[in-house]
């Protein structure tokens, strides 16, 4: 797709995966349509028998079947996930560790972006990480690195003392700190504002208890 690039070499079958098992839980409907519809089946066949037969629907039985039904869809999808995994690592040694790392840290992949926790994502960033996330280079990675002139790949980029990536996390992590005082800064004001305002109308009350006595 568009996040990988036309020329990665990244299996669709480890796309589909759930995000812990190395992949991006994209599904595919063509290999899962088979499937989902057993699934569907097995879910509906307490609810299907009762209208067949025009007898009252048993919620309990109804409610268990679609429970039994959803857990051992999950069971046999995760393992066939894991299976895949061990089968791709033994044909393929380079990726068994770079999918063991994958499938640890996907976190950023399965939480909700928010702004209190920074991590809302810009297009450019979510596919770059994507791209590391299978071991590709990002795209439009310039070749020189910016700070020492240097030829430059992503492990000179992340680790160059003179400038590259490093000194735009320093940069970014400033901001961040900026922006957090300048958030405190405000907190306190209202904090003041909401003390003053809370002695001005303690004292206008005294001031009206004096006047009734």
């Amino acid at each position: 797709g568009p996040t990988l690039g036309h020329r990665a070499n990244v299996s669709r079958e480890l796309l589909a995966n759930a995000v812990r098992n190395g992949g991006l839980g994209i599904r595919n409907p063509i290999d899962t349509a088979e499937r989902q519809h057993a699934t569907s089946v097995s879910v509906t066949l307490t609810l299907v028998d009762s209208i067949v037969r025009g007898e009252k629907l048993d919620m309990l039985a109804h409610e268990r079947q679609m429970k039994e039904t959803r857990k051992c869809e999950r069971e046999v999808r995760a393992m066939d996930e894991e299976s895949f995994i061990f089968q791709l690592g033994q044909r393929k040694p380079s990726l068994k560790n770079r999918l063991a790392r994958a499938s640890n840290s996907g976190t950023w992949l399965s939480a909700i972006p928010n702004h209190l926790c920074d991590n809302i994502l810009s297009a450019v960033e979510f596919r770059d990480n994507i791209r590391l996330r299978y071991g590709l280079v990002p795209l439009n990675l310039e070749s020189i690195c910016d700070g020492c002139g240097k030829r430059a790949d992503v492990e000179h980029y992340l680790s160059c003392p003179v400038g590259g990536l490093r000194t735009i996390r320093h940069d970014q992590l400033g901001r961040t700190f900026a922006t957090h005082a300048h958030c405190s800064d405000h907190s306190d004001q209202a904090a003041r504002m909401g003390l003053q305002l809370e002695d001005a109308s303690k004292q206008a009350g005294g001031a009206l208890t004096v006047l009734e006595a």
